[in-house]
């Protein structure tokens, strides 16, 4: 993923152009990000569409303040935060959500050894049935890496999990609490309004572009 293609002097400085036969060279699928109300953002897509890309996804922003939200009295569902002793679930559900390898999520294991992240899943009857992660930087916390196993879709997990996120950001230093949802995925739906439960609201979005052919 390309990132960044709407800022000041992508386009006019050849930022982006750069980006794009930097990933041409390595012959890897890719999209380019072009955030919506940005200094750039009608140039970028001008170029991408001159340079033979097609609009792909959207991923629809949203926030709220990093302030604790109310309590979760009485539900079902019980949250853990994850050590990297504790990752090998949240890497097998993330693959299977997200419909990759095994291999490809692996490198999870490390994510709550890094430095502002944290890992946390969720447990039912069943035992851990959906997991999710935040990282913090600075006055920020960005929510990411929500899965949940088809079994325990729609029983509260993501809200349980959200709902833990925003403690955990409550706790640190951040201001704003950040998440995405694309318009493509499965569950939208819920999880926006998940979100919007949770106090966020829609701030912007930004739209995928790609090649047809994409290998390029």
């Amino acid at each position: 993923m390309i990132l960044g293609a709407a800022e000041a002097g992508a386009v006019s400085r050849g930022h982006l152009a750069s980006a794009v036969e930097w990933m041409r060279s390595r012959e890897v699928d890719y999209l380019v990000s072009v955030a919506s109300g940005k200094p750039e953002s009608r140039r970028a897509e001008a170029w991408l569409e001159e340079h033979g890309f097609e609009r792909d996804s959207t991923a629809r922003s949203y926030a709220r303040p990093a302030s604790r939200p109310a309590g979760r009295d009485g539900e079902p569902v019980e949250v853990r935060r994850l050590t990297p002793e504790s990752m090998e679930e949240m890497t097998f559900i993330c693959a299977e959500t997200f419909e990759v390898s095994d291999l490809a999520t692996i490198m999870l294991i490390g994510l709550p050894a890094l430095h502002g992240w944290r890992c946390y899943a969720a447990y039912l009857d069943d035992g851990e049935m959906a997991c999710a992660a935040m990282m913090v930087a600075g006055e920020v916390a960005m929510l990411g890496l929500d899965a949940t196993r088809p079994a325990a879709r729609r029983r509260g997990c993501q809200s349980a999990l959200i709902h833990r996120r925003l403690v955990g950001a409550a706790e640190t230093r951040c201001h704003v609490v950040l998440a995405e949802v694309c318009d493509d995925h499965f569950e939208r739906a819920a999880a926006a309004g998940n979100l919007r439960r949770a106090g966020f609201v829609e701030v912007g979005h930004s739209m995928s572009w790609g090649r047809p052919d994409i290998l390029v």
